[in-house]
């Protein structure tokens, strides 16, 4: 096991080494999980499931329905999050203009 030791940005940002980003296989998109565990800050891969079987409705219906256990900042935070993965780029960003 490896260890790194990396300096917190202000505005609560740090850089996940190299090294640990190839070994993890994680890139730009890609969904980490950061948990709290006995005072110490844990972080891993988060792989989607893609293996549903369910039927187009089925799937509709079980989405709706935890869409209905969910509070309004919740909802609000996975469109942001959806709509943050799956942007396009603008031709300026394209660019490397911003």
């Amino acid at each position: 096991m490896r260890e790194y030791v990396r300096v917190l940005g202000k505005r609560g940002r740090v850089t996940i080494p190299l090294e640990m980003r190839q070994a993890l296989e994680l890139g730009y998109n890609d969904v980490i999980e950061f948990r709290e565990e006995g005072g110490d800050i844990l972080i891993r891969k988060v792989i989607p499931y893609t293996s549903c079987k369910a039927q187009p409705h089925d799937a509709t219906s079980m989405f709706m329905e935890l869409l209905e256990e969910l509070s309004a900042d919740e909802i609000q935070t996975i469109i942001i999050q959806l709509m943050s993965r799956w942007a396009v780029p603008t031709a300026h960003e394209k660019s490397g203009l911003i």
